[in-house]
């Protein structure tokens, strides 16, 4: 039987790039691979169903998963994963000093529905009690579907003057910023001040009371080709499993203060106690629930969702 063509887009990471170099090939399918560039521009592509299996941002996918559309999950998660604290920066005009004097300033993120921003405005309520609503939100893009609104009772505006969250911090015109990384380019001075200098202490801190490390972004497959297809799921799930035992049997490839999305370092294996890339809906249900309840609380979707239903039903035992 002729192997089933599908095209396949995601992020370069430790983990997918020996099913990007074609050193992993998943059985039965002949890949038509494609690097994403991206998280942003995969999702757009996404909800416009343009690859047959691709790795998608969670909150995205979540209101599309909502809305019907014909795409399921994969327990998948191959990068973007991370603790979000380096991406909370003061500006340096407004003379904050924690996150709990965040009540009724002014932050500034790329989007209101990036996936890291869900996560970064869930960890301000559950340890600073900082709710959404109570600050006022500034945003520099359009969000990617027209379904995906600001909530109500959440003040808000779209800043288009084109000006960088920097310009607008050195303006006084923002008093904080969400981003997915932390890492601005280098200027002086400077507007804009890390919340937490040592972020790996706030990273425990927020583990030991949650047990939470955040999902990002998840693997996406058409419905269709599942139903057409049923086999292809355990020999996808095989290939990501084989993938990840390459790059577990290979040194980090970057330094140690900015490693590469899947990498398992020292400092995340000491916060989690063993590795923080697990594949699977058991392993991961804590931060999936924790995700879907989220989602539901800040009023970015009309009903919250169980994990079961972002999967396909018939996955491999040992990722349900």
């Amino acid at each position: 039987m002729a192997d089933i063509e599908v095209t396949f887009c995601v992020l370069p990471s430790v983990l997918t790039r020996p099913i990007l170099a074609g050193e992993v090939k998943p059985k039965g399918l002949k890949l038509d691979i494609r690097e994403g560039k991206s998280m942003d521009a995969l999702s757009r592509s996404m909800l416009n169903l343009e690859f047959d299996i691709a790795e998608m941002s969670i909150a995205t996918y979540s209101k599309a998963r909502e809305q019907g559309m014909p795409l399921i999950a994969l327990p998948l998660f191959t990068s973007g994963r991370r603790f979000m604290h380096a991406g909370l920066q003061f500006a340096a005009k407004a003379g904050i000093k924690d996150p709990s004097q965040l009540r009724g300033r002014r932050v500034a993120v790329g989007q209101y529905w990036l996936s890291a921003a869900i996560w970064q405005r869930q960890f301000l309520q559950e340890m600073y009690g900082v709710a959404p609503d109570e600050m006022s939100w500034v945003t520099l893009r359009e969000e990617r579907l027209e379904a995906l609104r600001i909530p109500s009772g959440v003040k808000h505006r779209l800043d288009s003057s084109g000006r960088s969250i920097r310009e607008l911090a050195a303006a006084g015109e923002i008093d904080a910023t969400l981003s997915p990384g932390g890492h601005l380019p280098p200027d002086a001075p400077d507007p804009l001040v890390p919340a937490f200098p040592n972020p790996l202490a706030a990273q425990r801190i927020y583990y030991e009371r949650t047990g939470i490390f955040p999902i990002v972004h998840i693997t996406v497959i058409k419905q269709d080709l599942v139903a057409r297809h049923p086999e292809i799921v355990g020999n996808l799930c095989d290939a990501y499993l084989c993938a990840r035992e390459i790059a577990r049997a290979r040194p980090a490839s970057g330094p140690a203060d900015s490693p590469e999305a899947g990498e398992a370092t020292k400092d995340l294996l000491e916060i989690i106690g063993s590795d923080p890339w697990t594949y699977g809906v058991r392993s991961n249900r804590k931060p999936l629930e924790a995700f879907v309840a989220t989602a539901y609380a800040q009023q970015l979707v009309s009903r919250k969702l169980a994990v079961d239903e972002f999967f396909v039903p018939n996955l491999p035992d040992s990722l349900k």
